[in-house]
């Protein structure tokens, strides 16, 4: 099994009037998610994605983008914005798919990248990790690639 591990787009600056929550994409972010979208495309060949949203509003709107090739609609788990990744690991485990696609948040992608594979990266926004599953529980695998959507054509 692979898990990618996505941070939204870039999203709102933080103001009184919202909540993190609430935060929406800017056109930088929905941009972002595009490229990755079609970066996707590419490397999903033949595999069975399962994708999975924190609720709130950025990372659901980058799971849309990411989506739009594939269709379906993705799994929203508040474990995700909590970083809570052992009940994850389980659902993970459970879903049947070759891939877990994961749109989440700072620190806590880079935390699970690093109990995975022991590699600590900052995510970026808009970036994301391929990891090669090993093992899920205990998480153990081995990082493919970090990608950034600036670098992509």
């Amino acid at each position: 099994m692979e898990i990618w591990l996505i941070r939204h787009g870039k999203a709102e600056e933080r103001i009184d009037d919202l909540t993190d929550g609430q935060r929406r994409l800017v056109a930088k972010g929905e941009a972002q998610a595009a490229k990755i979208a079609r970066y996707l495309e590419k490397i999903a060949k033949g595999k069975k994605l399962q994708f999975w949203s924190s609720p709130l509003v950025r990372a659901q709107e980058t799971v849309k983008i990411l989506m739009t090739p594939f269709g379906g609609i993705p799994r929203v788990q508040g474990e995700i914005s909590e970083g809570d990744l052992l009940p994850l690991l389980n659902l993970w485990g459970k879903s049947g798919a070759d891939v877990q696609v994961v749109v989440g948040h700072e620190p806590f992608l880079s935390e699970w990248l690093e109990d995975m594979t022991g590699i600590r990266q900052e995510f970026s926004t808009g970036s994301m990790a391929r990891i090669q599953v090993a093992h899920l529980i205990p998480p153990k695998g081995k990082l493919l690639e970090y990608v950034e959507p600036e670098k992509l054509e």
